[in-house]
Formats: structure tokens, sequence, C-alpha cells
């Protein structure tokens, strides 16, 4: 099974092939130095910036769906990405 980062790769590659601009694990620094990682991130979508983030469900966690929730809202309160 492929790991999420080298998922995050192939559905960048699928989006670019559609004519979008998409990056796997974006890097944005903010307060002091401190990094955030973004899983992908679709840039000029009709003028917006997109993050996507996901996890792969292993052993049934629960908590990964509200995971990648909050990490995706994480994106929109520090303004790296529009949605």
């Amino acid at each position: 099974m492929a790991d999420e980062h080298s998922l995050n790769a192939d559905l960048a590659r699928i989006l670019q092939r559609a004519g979008i601009q998409a990056e796997p694990q974006v890097s944005f620094t903010y307060n002091k130095g401190k990094r955030r990682v973004a899983d992908l991130v679709c840039f000029d979508v009709k003028g917006q910036q997109i993050g996507i983030e996901a996890k792969m469900r292993m052993g049934g966690k629960i908590s990964q769906p509200t995971q990648a929730i909050a990490q995706a809202d994480d994106l929109i309160e520090k303004s790296f990405c529009d949605a």
C-alpha cells in the first residue's frame, strides 16, 4: 500500500494533467519560523488557492476525518489558502 506522501504526489499529477496547478506537500512558514505543511495545494483555481488535507484510514481511527478537517480549517484561518 502507498504512503500518504505518494498518494498526495499522485493526486497532484492527476490534477496537473487536468490543467490545475497543484503541488503536493506545500510548506508555509508563519509565526517566527513555525512551519505548516499542507497535503496538497491547488493554485489559482478561478482566482482561489485551494488547500486539500486528507488522512489515510489505518486501523479504523475515528479521529482521522476530524483531524483532516481541523488541518484544512487551519490553512484557511492562517490565510495560507482561500478554501
